[in-house]
């Protein structure tokens, strides 16, 4: 339900940002939008998930099973967009995050579990200006996680940190000249997905 509710304000922003937003004297005084400096906060649903290789020692059999687990999550963000075109825009990013879900793998009575700490993305983001207001952008980079975990199957090479390629897209929508709202999507490849509401603050 509240990943639907996500997804049904971003649709709302794209929607209410379209051309005629274009003819809005007051946004085009602002000069370039969505260029410069930003900070902000975000907050959604995110999700872990790690993989085990569980092996079958009277078959001599091996098996990758992932696990995943969806829970609250948020964190805060940093920025910078440059102005390519009069449309276009190229930024990079940084941001810190925490929470989410904490997925366990159960074998017979014995069990693993991994809780997610802290994380961090760092990347660019393309982006091109839908008419005065709306922001829309594809992003891509390099994340990774801490994590705390419970090992009752003693498993081999467990790590606190994961990591991986990041990447994912957005929209941000304008509500004044400094501050707007954006609806983003990230992923880090084995690792973890989130979707989320945040608030950028434009300096």
């Amino acid at each position: 339900m509240f990943v639907k509710l996500l997804v049904a304000t971003g649709a709302a922003m794209v929607v209410s940002a379209v051309p005629g937003h274009a003819r809005d004297r007051s946004a085009r005084a602002d000069g370039a939008a969505f260029t410069g400096g930003y900070v902000g906060i975000e907050a959604g649903a995110r999700q872990h998930r790690f993989q085990l290789e569980l092996t079958e020692p009277r078959f001599g059999t091996t098996e990758t099973r992932t696990y995943d687990a969806t829970g609250f999550g948020g964190g805060a963000f940093a920025g910078y967009d440059l102005a390519l075109a009069s449309r276009l825009r190229l930024g990079a990013e940084v941001a810190l995050v925490a929470g989410g879900g904490s997925p366990v793998a159960r074998v017979g009575s014995r069990s693993y579990r991994e809780e997610p700490q802290w994380g961090y993305r760092v990347g660019g983001r393309l982006g091109y200006v839908v008419g005065n207001r709306a922001l829309v952008y594809a992003a891509a980079g390099f994340g990774a996680e801490r994590n705390d975990f419970r090992d009752g199957l003693g498993v081999d090479g467990a790590d606190r940190w994961s990591s991986g390629v990041s990447y994912g897209g957005g929209v941000e929508y304008r509500l004044s000249r400094r501050v707007g709202v954006r609806l983003d999507y990230r992923e880090v490849g084995g690792v973890s997905r989130a979707l989320t509401l945040g608030v950028p603050v434009r300096f």
